[in-house]
């Protein structure tokens, strides 16, 4: 009984001859038999033991049927081959049989590997009384390929048919995006030729305006395609062409039918036959048909055959749709659409190389205030915005410029011809006028400003990369000077911008090594000179300049962020420090001021960390944060937010430098202060100047209306000093009463609970009239103020 056959075993060849295969492999008692097919170089197991299967064995037997396939070997051969299988050397019998199929003959093989049996691999019986069995072998082999035959016509199409999909798919499975129009032109071309046709054509549908266009067609009609009426055709139902649009079967038509087929295009009338079959996808995406004019039967084997090449061609276009999508997310921006970061720098080298020297700038815009519209309207609405923007931008360019998207809310504007300075600035003043336009979010007209930095290249040594900086660096420099500005790249600013950067460093490590440290001013009554609080004032033990002061590194900080790390180390140091000075000298109602940076309004971990440092709950409290009035009026309602839960957990609040901002009573009236802190610009001018004695006797009444204390700045002489107490202020700071200090220099002055004042305490206070005395807060004497 015949083993079973591996599922290899071609189709093609029909049970009675898989049946004589198994024979000749008993016969000559052989491992395996191999049906080699010329056509396509294929071999296939017919018949064999488990044993065939060692992979040693299968890559000998594989070897030598190729030999076979080539005409290696001439009929009757046998060949020893190695390796041996256990000692034994193994014979490979081979045939061949050439069948006339025009004026190339097809050629089938037939190899049997055996074992040794009573030949000694020449091809010659060892013994002559005695057949050989691998002689009787052969004999069997002719008989197999001679009862294979000479295929019949139906057999020979249909392997014709077979290797012409074969042929295109090998022609389209490695075609990339660039290669796909010769790819297609060259398929058409081989289904015209082996078709034997009069046109094959290619096309796609276009649902989104209802027609289908030409992809291609072969041989291609000497018409210029914008006059071609088949360029484009209407696909809405009613029309000649209608029945592709969703086409999902096979449309064939004869010329000598006696009707066409309803629904064939125009030109397949009578006198044609046709042949369309549709490119499936979600839907019907297209058509491949072949035409031939006058009367022609299409085969079922041919319409099957074009079905599977539309099915290749509906893959290649899935596949390179699927490569252009990714391609395009890779190098252009979700949101908007626009070029992203490396696909625009890598768009100005190409420009660069291809006409070195040309003209042009760069433009790079920032929305202002996106991140308000996050916060306040949300996410979604902020895309909206900027995907506003974008568009506006994108339509207001010419040819010749670009536009990318580079960040979050950053915008690069390439800008073709501008020569110099003022051409691109032009260019920025007018896309600043799109973006200020209103943009309707949630039913509201939202309107927003932009930044511009702006870049000429002068120089092709520059790279890419290198122009972008400078524009972020010109960028930096418009939003320094406030929003809807422009600035314009210079090389001072470059250098303030590499000083900046090496100051960010250097203060990094600053803080990591402990090279910062505080300083105390003291804050004393002008009539006793009795100690009521101190200001603590950053310095920065800097290894190559020295002591600096803040002054000299905190708009860096600021401009980094690294204020609010700043800010945290200087609560924690400054409340330890006045905790032991109130225990170290008797001193229960000291107080330590610190300043509060515009960032650290928004920081929500300071409310945890003063929580944390207050909750003793000590009376009187020993903190005071201390705000400029600039800082507070850029965002009154976030100020007022913080500031009233700082206060609810223990610390007073002090308002700086007022009197130089544009804070109104209503303001002031909403803010939770307990000092004002009057400006050294008006105690300057004090003795001489009648504007800054109106303007201090005005606060110091502002004050006593609204229950608060007024603190001076800035005394540095005595007349200064009698000149505040008449007008009411007896709390200050200066020069006159205490310069800055380290904690260790302020002994004396801690250990006296005061300063000296030159022209002693009583005459101080005796100046102070009866008028002046009512005119004073209710806390001002009181220490525990702070």
């Amino acid at each position: 009984m015949a083993q079973a056959r591996p599922p290899l075993a071609p189709p093609a060849v029909p049970e009675e001859v898989c049946d004589l295969v198994e024979q000749v492999r008993e016969l000559v008692g052989g491992l395996a038999v191999v049906l080699v097919d010329d056509l396509d170089g294929t071999a296939a197991l017919v018949a064999g033991d488990p044993s065939v299967h060692d992979p040693v064995l299968g890559e000998a037997l594989a070897a030598q049927a190729e030999r076979l396939a080539h005409g290696d070997l001439a009929p009757g051969d046998v060949v020893t081959v190695a390796p041996p299988r256990a000692g034994v050397p193994l014979r490979l019998l081979g045939t061949r049989l050439a069948t006339a199929t025009g004026d190339e003959p097809a050629l089938l093989g037939l190899a049997c590997w055996s074992e040794e049996a009573d030949h000694a691999g020449t091809g010659q019986p060892t013994d002559p009384g005695v057949e050989p069995t691998a002689h009787r072998g052969l004999q069997v082999l002719r008989q197999v390929l001679e009862r294979c035959g000479a295929p019949d016509a139906a057999t020979e199409e249909r392997r014709g048919l077979d290797e012409l999909v074969s042929a295109v798919a090998r022609r389209l499975m490695p075609v990339r995006s660039a290669e796909a129009d010769s790819a297609i032109a060259g398929t058409l071309a081989l289904l015209h030729t082996f078709l034997g046709c009069d046109s094959v054509f290619l096309r796609r549908n276009d649902p989104v305006r209802g027609v289908s266009v030409l992809v291609d067609e072969w041989p291609r009609r000497a018409t210029d395609p914008e006059d071609d009426p088949l360029s484009e055709v209407p696909l809405h139902r009613g029309s000649s062409w209608g029945a592709l649009r969703d086409l999902r079967a096979p449309l064939v038509q004869r010329a000598a039918a006696k009707e066409a087929a309803e629904g064939l295009p125009v030109f397949a009338g009578r006198g044609v036959s046709l042949v369309v079959v549709p490119l499936r996808g979600q839907g019907t995406e297209g058509v491949l048909g072949v035409l031939q004019r006058g009367d022609r039967a299409w085969s079922s084997e041919e319409v099957s055959a074009l079905e599977a090449i539309a099915v290749l061609l509906q893959q290649l276009s899935t596949r390179l749709s699927t490569e252009e999508r990714l391609a395009h997310a890779a190098h252009h921006d979700d949101l908007t659409g626009l070029p992203n970061r490396d696909a625009l720098l890598g768009e100005l080298e190409r420009r660069r190389a291809e006409a070195p020297g040309s003209p042009f700038a760069l433009v790079l815009l920032d929305v202002d205030g996106l991140g308000e519209v996050n916060d306040l309207l949300g996410q979604d609405a902020g895309d909206a915005l900027l995907t506003t923007v974008a568009d506006r931008v994108r339509t207001s360019l010419r040819d010749q410029d670009l536009v990318g998207r580079v960040s979050s809310d950053e915008l690069l504007v390439l800008v073709g011809d501008a020569a110099g300075d003022l051409e691109g600035t032009a260019v920025a003043e007018r896309l600043l006028r799109q973006v200020r336009e209103p943009v309707t979010l949630g039913g509201e007209p939202v309107r927003r400003t932009a930044s511009a930095g702006v870049t000429v290249a002068r120089d092709d040594e520059a790279s890419a990369e290198e122009l972008l900086a400078r524009a972020t660096t010109a960028l930096h420099e418009a939003k320094q000077r406030g929003r809807g500005q422009i600035a314009v790249f210079d090389e001072r600013a470059r250098s303030d911008q590499a000083a900046r950067f090496h100051t960010e460093m250097q203060l990094r490590r600053a803080l990591d090594e402990r090279q910062l440290t505080l300083h105390y001013q003291p804050e004393v009554d002008l009539r006793t000179g009795r100690l009521l609080a101190v200001e603590a004032l950053l310095r920065w033990h800097h290894p190559e300049r020295g002591l600096l002061p803040a002054s000299a590194f905190i708009e860096t900080a600021e401009r980094t962020g690294m204020v609010v790390e700043l800010g945290h180390w200087v609560l924690d140091e400054a409340l330890a420090q006045v905790r032991a000075w109130r225990e170290q000298h008797a001193l229960p109602g000291l107080v330590v001021r610190i300043n509060i940076s515009p960032q650290q309004l928004h920081d929500r971990v300071l409310l945890t960390r003063l929580a944390q440092a207050l909750r003793a709950r000590e009376e009187p409290s020993p903190l005071s944060l201390e705000i400029t009035e600039h800082a507070v009026m850029a965002d009154v309602e976030t100020a007022a937010g913080l500031l009233t839960e700082a206060r609810a957990l223990g610390a007073s609040v002090a308002l700086d430098d007022f009197g130089v901002g544009s804070s109104s009573l209503a303001q002031l009236k909403r803010l939770p202060l307990d000092h004002l802190k009057i400006d050294r610009s008006f105690v300057a001018g004090l003795s001489h100047d009648a504007a800054d004695h109106s303007v201090i006797a005005s606060i110091a009444q502002l004050a006593k209306a609204f229950s608060l204390s007024v603190i001076a700045e800035g005394v540095e002489r005595h007349d200064q000093r009698r000149r505040l107490l008449q007008l009411g202020c007896r709390r200050a700071q200066g020069f006159l009463l205490a310069r800055p200090s380290a904690p260790a220099d302020l002994a004396p002055i801690l250990a006296r609970g005061g300063v000296a004042l030159g022209e002693g305490p009583s005459r101080a206070a005796a100046e102070v009239t009866q008028h002046d005395a009512q005119a004073l807060p209710p806390d001002a004497a009181s220490a525990s103020s702070g």
